[in-house]
């Protein structure tokens, strides 16, 4: 049972990598830092329960990472959209763009 549990997990963060690497989420994507999050989190407790220390300190530090990741996205929803953003990235909410100028944010559906 502990080997599904672990595969289970490591199913999540390779999901998410899969998924970055084909561009269909960022890094910083609240959905990619959730997988990371759970997988990361499941395969270090298994660690410990196993003491297998070095797997516990790069998951450990994996789900930190992730936590961190979804504080400071969760923080920056709360902030206003900028009015004169000049970013070019592709992966910033706030980029804008040709078609009309603003950011996509504030575009709206559709």
């Amino acid at each position: 049972m502990a080997q599904l549990v672990q595969i289970a997990a490591s199913l999540l963060i390779l999901v998410a990598f899969v998924l970055a690497q084909r561009g269909a989420l960022v890094p910083t994507a609240r959905a990619y830092l959730v997988l990371n999050l759970a997988g990361s989190s499941v395969l270090a407790v298994q660690a410990a329960q196993q003491s297998q220390l070095g797997f516990l300190l790069l998951e450990g530090v994996w789900a930190l990472i992730s936590l961190r990741g979804l504080a400071v996205a969760r923080r920056s929803l709360r902030r206003p959209v900028p009015t004169n953003c000049a970013c070019v990235l592709d992966c910033c909410p706030y980029r804008a763009t040709e078609q009309d100028g603003r950011p996509d944010e504030q575009r709206g559906p559709g």
